[in-house]
C-alpha cells in the first residue's frame, strides 16, 4: 500500500517513489475530470529474486490500486490445511498478466489444496454429465462407467462422492456390458474399498487384474491402483 503521497509522486513501500501521470475522464454530464494515476511505464529497480511486472497486461483500477511493477515470492498460510506455502513470483505474474485476475486476488490455498478443489469441481461436472447421459440412454453402459469413475474420484479428492451410487452404476454397467474391459469390477472394487469394505473389494479388484484387457496400455494406472489397494487389503 501507499505510505505518503505528494501531488506528482506516490511513495510505495516496495516500489519507492512512483511518478503519477495526469489522465482525463469524461463524465456522463459531458464534463472533463482530470485525475492522477501511477505511471504504468515506471520501472523501479528490481530487488534480488524479483520478476519484472508489465502493468499494461494487468487488470486494476488505476485510481485505487498500484500496479504490480515487480513480483516477489510471498510466504502464505493455506486456509484449508494450515500449511505454509510460497506464492511464487512467477505464479503471481501468470495470475495477474496471463489470466488477468484482479490485483485484489491472492492465493489463499497451497497448490495441493488448490489442485484438490479443481479436481473436485472437474469430477462434479463429470458426474452431472454422466447422470444426464444415463437418463438419455439407460441401456448404454458407458455413461454408467463415467458416473462410477466421477463419483469415486470425487470422493478421493474431497470425501464428497456418493460411493453407494458408484457401486450401483458399476454393477449396472457390468450387466449391460458382460465380458467388457474389466472397468465395472475396478470401479466397484475401489468404491467398496473407500467405503471400508476391503473384503468385498478384494475379489472385484482381483477379477479386474485377471481380465485379459488389463494388459492394455490405457489400463496401466488402474492396474497399479488396484495392486496398491490389494496390498493394503492383505
Amino acid at each position: 500500500g501507499s505510505m505518503t503521497d505528494s501531488p506528482r509522486v506516490r511513495v510505495h513501500q516496495l516500489y519507492g517513489s512512483i511518478p503519477l501521470v495526469e489522465r482525463v475522464i469524461t463524465g456522463q454530464d459531458g464534463e472533463s475530470y482530470p485525475y492522477l494515476e501511477p505511471d504504468p511505464e515506471f520501472r523501479p529497480e528490481l530487488p534480488p529474486g524479483a520478476i519484472r511486472g508489465d502493468p499494461s497486461r494487468q487488470s486494476y483500477c488505476s485510481v485505487l490500486h498500484t500496479p504490480k511493477y515487480f513480483y516477489l515470492d510471498e510466504d502464505r498460510e493455506c486456509v484449508d490445511c494450515g500449511e505454509a506455502f510460497v506464492f511464487e513470483a512467477k505464479e503471481q505474474r501468470y495470475w495477474y498478466e496471463t489470466l488477468q485476475f484482479n490485483l485484489n486476488s491472492v492465493a489463499v490455498r497451497c497448490p495441493r489444496c488448490r489442485g484438490r478443489r479443481r479436481r473436485t469441481a472437474e469430477y462434479g461436472r463429470q458426474v452431472g454429465l454422466a447422470r444426464e447421459a444415463v437418463a438419455a440412454d439407460p441401456q448404454d453402459p458407458a455413461p454408467y462407467l463415467d458416473l462410477a469413475e466421477g463419483l469415486v474420484r470425487q470422493h478421493q479428492a474431497s470425501g464428497a462422492g456418493g460411493l453407494d451410487e458408484a457401486v450401483w452404476a458399476s454393477r449396472r454397467a457390468g450387466r449391460l456390458w458382460p465380458g467388457g474391459g474389466g472397468d465395472p469390477e475396478f470401479w466397484e472394487g475401489v468404491a467398496h474399498w473407500l467405503s471400508g469394505r476391503p473384503a468385498t473389494a478384494e475379489p472385484l479388484l482381483r477379477r479386474f487384474l485377471s481380465h485379459p484387457a488389463s494388459i492394455r496400455r490405457r489400463y496401466r494406472p488402474m492396474v497399479k491402483e488396484a495392486q496398491d489397494l490389494l496390498r493394503l487389503c492383505g
